[in-house]
């Protein structure tokens, strides 16, 4: 395609990495990414929520993070996906209080939990056995 000058969008970029991240191929999703960076493409918010889910996919949490911020300083907003892939990152590895932090942050931006955010964090609740906890979480 380069010796045509032709270049895919990034709507055809970012169906190429959704798929590569379903099929758990993160690795080559993160490679592609680095390949679009260096290309005369711009990224969006879509993009970016790709490279967060390829980052958590491989382990790598504070990767994640790190896009998460960099996504608002290049003048992109999170969407309300972009705060769940965190959420549910922070929750499975056992995080909850951070995963709380960020949904009041979410909230604090303006940015309304969904039936995810909830339900996630709900289930983080019960996998640790603080019913408690979650009871006055639901209070609120």
């Amino acid at each position: 395609m380069k010796e045509y000058r032709f270049l895919p969008t990034i709507e055809s970029c970012n169906m190429y990495m959704s798929s590569l991240l379903s099929f758990n191929r993160a690795d080559i999703a993160l490679t592609f990414y680095n390949q679009i960076r260096t290309s005369k493409i711009t990224i969006n918010v879509f993009t970016l929520n790709m490279m967060m889910n390829a980052y958590v996919q491989l382990g790598k949490l504070e990767n994640a993070v790190q896009v998460f911020d960099e996504m608002q300083g290049m003048g992109m907003n999170p969407f309300v996906s972009s705060y769940n892939t965190l959420i549910t990152a922070y929750i499975n590895q056992g995080l909850l209080t951070t995963a709380i932090k960020l949904k009041l942050k979410m909230e604090k931006n303006g940015i309304s939990p969904n039936v995810v955010s909830y339900n996630t964090i709900i289930h983080g609740f019960c996998k640790n056995g603080n019913y408690m906890m979650l009871l006055k979480f639901s209070m609120k």
